[in-house]
């Protein structure tokens, strides 16, 4: 796909990569993103950490720190710089496919893992050891209406900000420069196409001052919401707050 290089696993890809881009007319570097949710597990030679989950079940948050530490050191080590986690999703359908990645069903609890991961990977982004974080998926996936990845999910504004905003908020709060939207919709609106969420509640209301991403081909998905075609599409997720 024009513009992105998915899933690169190996330093060599990542410097090979790096080095086309240095010899092109603007010379702009290639910022490398990678699903390091525990532990950056995909690549060979990195270590595997316990899933989100997992951790969350110890309730200790300053091995959450430690892992996202020692995470982001392997991944610069490779010359990858933004992970795409922590998932700061409140799991609260047993049904959903994506429980294992987050950190449970309490907001409480979901948000001092997030605000710890999220600082444990970015440090004070001044090194070569940190990386930026990405809080995810803005929001209400993981209580779909049929309990599958991706369905709608229909909550009241009460239930948004008692229990679904709180881990976003701190997150933004701690410093995570980079979230990323979702793949539902959220009350009859897809996420990717939401300005509430995006300008109104996380810009406007929280502060946040990073960059906003879509979820993988979220912007091309709201084709079948039957929205309009995808240069439609992407005006109006352009529009409602999407960067990336």
């Amino acid at each position: 796909l024009i513009g992105s290089f998915l899933h690169v696993l190996t330093i060599e890809e990542a410097n090979y990569l790096q080095s086309l881009a240095m010899k092109s007319r603007l010379q702009i570097p290639i910022i490398f993103g990678i699903d390091a949710i525990h532990g950056n597990a995909n690549a060979p030679d990195n270590t595997v950490y316990p899933t989100n989950i997992n951790l969350a079940c110890s309730f200790d948050t300053l091995m959450a720190y430690k892992i996202a530490r020692q995470t982001a050191k392997e991944m610069r080590a490779m010359n990858m710089h933004w992970t795409f986690n922590p998932n700061v999703e409140v799991a609260r359908d047993a049904r959903w496919g994506r429980v294992g990645e987050t950190y449970g069903e309490d907001p409480y609890l979901v948000t001092l893992m997030g605000v710890q991961s999220v600082r444990g990977y970015q440090g004070d982004l001044d090194s070569d050891e940190d990386v930026l974080a990405c809080i995810k998926h803005f929001v209400g996936g993981s209580e779909p209406i049929n309990g599958t990845n991706g369905s709608p999910a229909d909550l009241s504004e009460r239930t948004l900000r008692e229990v679904f905003f709180p881990p976003f908020e701190a997150g933004v709060k701690a410093g995570a420069l980079s979230l990323m939207t979702a793949h539902n919709e959220l009350n009859g609106v897809p996420c990717h196409s939401n300005e509430w969420l995006m300008t109104d509640v996380l810009r406007k209301q929280w502060g946040f001052n990073g960059f906003v991403v879509t979820d993988f081909t979220g912007i091309s998905e709201m084709i079948e919401h039957g929205i309009g075609d995808l240069q439609t599409v992407s005006a109006r997720a352009l529009n409602a707050g999407v960067d990336m």
